[in-house]
This record gives C-alpha cells, sequence and structure tokens, in this order.
C-alpha cells in the first residue's frame, strides 16, 4: 500500500517538475511552426518581386498555403494570426498564443491589400500574392483566396463536395 501511494506521489512531483519545460517546448515549437510560415509568405514575395515586373491591371500572382497552428500537445496553439501595414514599420505579423502575443516585421515590400488587418484563425489558409506598384517601386499585396477581387481556388482532383456513383452495369 506505502509503495503504492509513494509511486503516485512521485509521478506527481516528477509531472510537476516537467511541466513547465514542456510549456516552454510547446511555446518554442509554435513559435517556430509561425516563422515558418511567415518565411515561406516572405521568400513567395521575394521570388514574385524578383522574378516579374509590375504592370497596369492584372499582374503577376502567386498562391501560397500557410497553416496557423492549432493547440496540441506538441504545440501552444495560436487564436489568431494578423497581418497589418503600419507606416514607417511595413508589414507586422502578430500572433496570439494562450500566453501572451508575439511580434515580427516581414521583410521586403509586402503589403495586405486592405486597410484592416488581415486576420487568420487555427487551421489551413491559402494566400495570394499579387505584384503591384511600379517597377522603380514593386509592392507585393497579400490577401485571402476568394476575397478582394480574387476567384475562389478551384478544388483539385478528387475532391468533391458529393462522392460521385458509377452507375449499375457500367464496368460488368
Amino acid at each position: 500500500m506505502y509503495r503504492a501511494v509513494l509511486a503516485v506521489v512521485l509521478a506527481a512531483a516528477l509531472v510537476g517538475a516537467a511541466s513547465p519545460a514542456i510549456d516552454h517546448a510547446r511555446r518554442a515549437a509554435t513559435d517556430a511552426t509561425v516563422a515558418d510560415q511567415l518565411s515561406t509568405v516572405e521568400a513567395a514575395a521575394d521570388r514574385l518581386a524578383a522574378a516579374d515586373d509590375p504592370i497596369a491591371g492584372a499582374g503577376a500572382r502567386r498562391v501560397v498555403s500557410i497553416t496557423v497552428p492549432r493547440s496540441t500537445w506538441s504545440d501552444a496553439g495560436v487564436r489568431r494570426l494578423t497581418l497589418q501595414w503600419r507606416p514607417n514599420r511595413g508589414t507586422v505579423a502578430t500572433w496570439d498564443r494562450p500566453d501572451g502575443t508575439r511580434r515580427r516585421t516581414l521583410a521586403g515590400p509586402l503589403r495586405p491589400t486592405a486597410d484592416a488587418p488581415l486576420t487568420f484563425g487555427p487551421g489551413r489558409h491559402e494566400v495570394v500574392l499579387r505584384l503591384d506598384g511600379t517597377p522603380a517601386d514593386p509592392v507585393v499585396t497579400v490577401s485571402r483566396t476568394g476575397g478582394e477581387g480574387e476567384p475562389a481556388r478551384p478544388r483539385p482532383l478528387g475532391e468533391r463536395s458529393a462522392p460521385v456513383r458509377a452507375r449499375p452495369g457500367l464496368y460488368q
């Protein structure tokens, strides 16, 4: 009996001692995931600005997928990720974790298309990068897929809204 009680007390003490380290690792994993997703957007914007020239009208664009981490055993999770243009600072990414807010200024000529901040919740999102501005001053605008004049992205084959059923006798 005493051994069982001692084992429970010892296990509780070990879990209590390890909890801060586990929480720190979850927050670090979340920050690394968000930083990686933001770096993907920055790199795509840089490639777009370097490879193409802005023109009047519909110019070059790219669609980039980003994933905002959900709360799991290995990630602390993000309540929302916000991209906002700030004069004299550029585009600032802000992500809200359960224990606080983190910020990062994005590099390059990247800015949201709307005056309001562009906000993403947890999960997978597709954003459109469009090259605007002039050849001397290119600007890569970022918006949601399906918004701000962008057509909704078509579904890949295999992703259908209803199952496709073969007609009886078709393959017999």
